[in-house]
Formats: structure tokens, C-alpha cells, sequence
């Protein structure tokens, strides 16, 4: 998703947390919510709404993070778990 996101320059809206959540704030890819706020997903909503900011996510995303090194990565793994 959060290729997609900088391969298009289309904002994602995401909770704060996680891998997920360090990743859209260090590449700017979008918008992040207070995930164990209880209302945090809608307050998020309403901030976009109401906001004038044109969010747009660069690339940098997609330059630093190649398919085929993902692949290597997630190939070897697999095989040193088999080993």
C-alpha cells in the first residue's frame, strides 16, 4: 500500500503505530491517527477535511525501497529459515 503510495503520490491515512506508522512519518506518505484513541480515526477524518493542505507523497519511498531488493531480502530469508 504504502508503495502505492509513493509510486502515485496518493496520501494514505494510517494508524500511528508500528512499522507502518514510522515509515509514513519518515517518508511523508500520507496522514497517521492516534490508533488507541477512541476517537482518533474520525478527529483524523474531520482534520483532512478541513484542512487546505494539498499532502502529496514523494517518491523517495519507491527510490529506496526497489521490488528486487525486497525480493532478495524476503528470498533469503525463506531459505535460511529452511536451513
Amino acid at each position: 500500500i504504502i508503495g502505492y503510495a509513493s509510486q502515485f503520490s496518493t496520501p494514505v491515512l494510517m494508524p500511528d503505530a508500528g512499522l507502518l506508522g514510522r515509515l509514513i512519518r519518515s517518508y511523508k506518505l500520507g496522514y497517521l491517527y492516534q490508533q488507541n484513541n477512541k476517537k482518533g480515526l474520525s478527529k483524523a477524518l474531520i482534520d483532512i477535511i478541513n484542512s487546505d493542505i494539498d499532502k502529496k507523497p514523494t517518491k523517495d519511498y519507491c527510490n529506496n525501497n526497489k521490488l528486487d531488493e525486497f525480493s532478495t531480502i524476503l528470498k533469503n530469508t525463506i531459505y535460511e529459515d529452511i536451513s
